[in-house]
């Protein structure tokens, strides 16, 4: 009994794991993957972006979901969804199964959501159940510009790394405007017009 309750408690104290420790290795499995299949860190962004509108678009309610879901993220998914179900494909399970069920799990909100809405049966999106799944995920969409790691944002520009290099020994603060930037550069062509006021 003393060694089912101990399981039983390292898988509760799993499931409410803070993501802010889990950060390097999120950045970790995404750096791995990306060099495994040789994607660029873009996707990653990409895909966490996805993760964070859907969850934004669902809490919005059922009144506007339908015209928030035509307009905003059917396009987006729709430029991606080939590239999501490619790399979901060949991420080998058994190194990968935290982030590849995350990766199909929000496929399935998702798909689910739109083939219920191009069905005009809004009403029967499951809003909190997908609202939960999304907040459960531990790898993917983290925390905003945390999603990967600062420094592989900079991969190929030496000057860029190098300003990175010595502004870490000397100002913390001047690293983090530095990273922003680079993050900026990334995420700004992707963000939706509303999005993109709140950067400014």
């Amino acid at each position: 009994m003393k060694s089912y309750y101990l399981a039983f408690k390292k898988l509760k104290e799993f499931q409410n794991v803070d993501r802010k420790t889990l950060i390097p290795y999120i950045h970790k499995q995404k750096k791995e993957l990306s060099f495994y299949l040789g994607i660029s860190t873009d996707f990653w962004i990409s895909f966490d972006y996805a993760v964070y509108l859907t969850k934004k678009l669902l809490k919005e309610g059922k009144q506007d979901l339908e015209n928030n879901i035509n307009q905003v993220l059917k396009p987006i998914f729709e430029r991606h969804n080939k590239k999501i179900l490619e790399t979901y494909r060949k991420i080998p399970e058994k190194s990968y199964k935290y982030i590849k069920n995350e990766m199909k799990t929000f496929h399935h909100i998702i798909t689910h959501t739109i083939n219920l809405i191009d069905k005009r049966q809004t009403y029967l999106v499951p809003n909190y159940l997908f609202i939960n799944n999304i907040d459960a995920m531990l790898l993917l969409y983290p925390l905003n510009k945390k999603t990967v790691e600062p420094q592989i944002l900079a991969d190929g520009d030496y000057a860029v790394l190098m300003t990175r290099h010595i502004a870490k020994k000397f100002s913390k603060k001047l690293l983090e405007v530095i990273d922003t930037i680079l993050w900026l550069k990334k995420i700004y062509p992707i963000l939706i017009s509303e999005d993109k006021k709140n950067y400014l």
